[in-house]
C-alpha cells in the first residue's frame, strides 16, 4: 500500500469489520481498535526506514476545534508517516497521517480525565496497543456520538 492508498485501505478494513461509520456504537469502538492493529502492521511503500518514519499516536482530550460542533471529548488513534524522500538538506517534508477519531458528549466524568497521549516510539505494536487500551479514555462504557476518518 502507498501513503495515498492508506485512507482507502483503512476504510476498507473498517467496512469489512462491520464498523458503522455514520452512527457508531460502543461495539464499533472495539472493532475499530482491532482493525487498527491490522492496519498498523501493514507496510506503507516509500516510508522513511527510520523508526520514527511510521508511528502511532493514541490520545484523548476535551476540545473545541471551532468547527461548529462545540466542546466535545475526542478519543483518537493516528498513524503518522514520513516519505523516504529527503530534500536537499536531508530533511523529510512529506508527512501524512490517517486517523480515526471518536467524539463523545462531554460529561463531568470525561472532563475529569486528564488529557493523555501514548506513542509507539521504541515499542512493538502489541506493547503500544496494551498501553493504549489500558488508558481510561480507551475504556469508556458509553458509545460515541460520531466517528471521523481522515
Amino acid at each position: 500500500m502507498t501513503a495515498d492508498e492508506a485512507e482507502g485501505r483503512l476504510r476498507e478494513l473498517l467496512a469489512a469489520a462491520g464498523v458503522d461509520l455514520e452512527s457508531p456504537s460502543r461495539a464499533d469502538v472495539a472493532k475499530t481498535w482491532d482493525v487498527w492493529r491490522r492496519f498498523a502492521a501493514e507496510p506503507i511503500a516509500g516510508i522513511d526506514p527510520d523508526p520514527e518514519g511510521d508511528i502511532l499516536r493514541a490520545e484523548y482530550l476535551v476540545v473545541d476545534w471551532f468547527e461548529g460542533d462545540g466542546e466535545h471529548f475526542e478519543v483518537s488513534l493516528t498513524r503518522q508517516f514520513y516519505a523516504a524522500f529527503p530534500d536537499d538538506e536531508g530533511e523529510f517534508h512529506d508527512q501524512q497521517q490517517r486517523s480515526c477519531t471518536f467524539r463523545y458528549t462531554v460529561t463531568d466524568a470525561l472532563r475529569a480525565l486528564e488529557e493523555r497521549c501514548v506513542e509507539s516510539f521504541d515499542v512493538d505494536l502489541d506493547t503500544f496497543f496494551e498501553r493504549m487500551l489500558a488508558l481510561p479514555g480507551f475504556q469508556l462504557a458509553d458509545g460515541p456520538v460520531a466517528l471521523r476518518i481522515g
